[in-house]
């Protein structure tokens, strides 16, 4: 008898134990099943805006302007012009002055000076090799004629193209089509100028 109930003890005992074993595995077994790992969120990037003034540009740069009408005519001279860059709708702009004096032959021999604003907006832009890019632009320049002519105000459109041969220097060439806003009309002159640009 004493046999039969160490013997039923002893099964007790382990069945107890085994239980025991098992419910501590099946809380362990939850409790990782349960474990949430939370991944952090990637951090947002930096919001940078484009600033809206850029360098200062400096042109020097030889003219010379010829007339469309019957009796041509031809004018050469220097302009020379101050602006700066700039970014008004996420687009690469220049603003600036430009001032140019010019000696015309023709009809007589007259010496021509002009002060215009002017704004241009690059439209185009690609590499003439891999470290020559080449920029296009439009714009237009309003500004008034004077010197051995009666004053006159005047409105151009233009385009031209910058080569850059280095960071801060290109080559400018550019045209515009003038127009005579004190009689409505156009000036009947074609313009074109050659030039060396620096950027500060």
């Amino acid at each position: 008898m004493k046999k039969i109930s160490k013997l039923i003890v002893g099964v007790f005992c382990a069945v107890l134990l085994a239980t025991s074993a098992f419910a501590a595995n099946s809380d362990g077994m939850v409790s990782s099943m349960t474990t949430v790992t939370t991944v952090p969120a990637p951090a947002p990037a930096p919001v940078t805006s484009t600033p809206l003034f850029g360098d200062w540009v400096f042109t020097v740069s030889g003219i010379g302007a010829t007339t469309t009408a019957d009796n041509s005519q031809t004018a050469f001279g220097l302009s020379l012009s101050a602006g700066r860059e700039l970014s008004l709708f996420g687009t690469k702009d220049e603003v600036g002055i430009r001032q140019s004096v010019a000696y015309a032959s023709g009809d007589g021999e007259n010496t021509i000076a002009s002060t215009r604003l002017y704004g241009d907006v690059t439209v185009f832009c690609f590499d003439l090799t891999q470290n020559i890019p080449v920029d296009i632009y439009v714009g237009a320049n309003f500004g008034p004629t004077y010197g051995d002519t009666s004053l006159l105000w005047v409105a151009a459109p233009e385009a031209g193209v910058d080569v850059w041969l280095a960071p801060n220097v290109a080559l400018d060439a550019r045209i515009d089509y003038a127009f005579d806003l004190n009689h409505g009309r156009s000036e009947d002159i074609l313009e074109y100028v050659l030039g060396v640009k620096f950027k500060f």
